[in-house]
């Protein structure tokens, strides 16, 4: 059995590609998903690794499903 690692790499990626994708501000994002935005920028460059709330926060944010944005989890297994 092989051990899985959670892509949040790819995750982050997904992130910073919808948000660009909306045209849509640090500020924006943070506003839309209740959350900081020191917090958005935190998620996007790997500094911290955020809760399944925030990413539900954010997914909903964007527009996008939260099972679809989690499925970059396992991105390149």
């Amino acid at each position: 059995m092989h051990s899985v690692t959670p892509n949040y790499s790819a995750l982050r990626h997904a992130l910073s590609h919808r948000r660009a994708e909306l045209g849509l501000t640090y500020e924006a994002l943070a506003e839309a998903a209740g959350l900081s935005r020191t917090g958005v920028i935190n998620l996007e460059l790997g500094n911290r690794r955020g809760s399944l709330g925030t990413w539900f926060a954010l997914a909903r944010a964007l527009d996008v499903p939260f099972g679809q944005f989690m499925e970059h989890l396992q991105d390149g297994d």
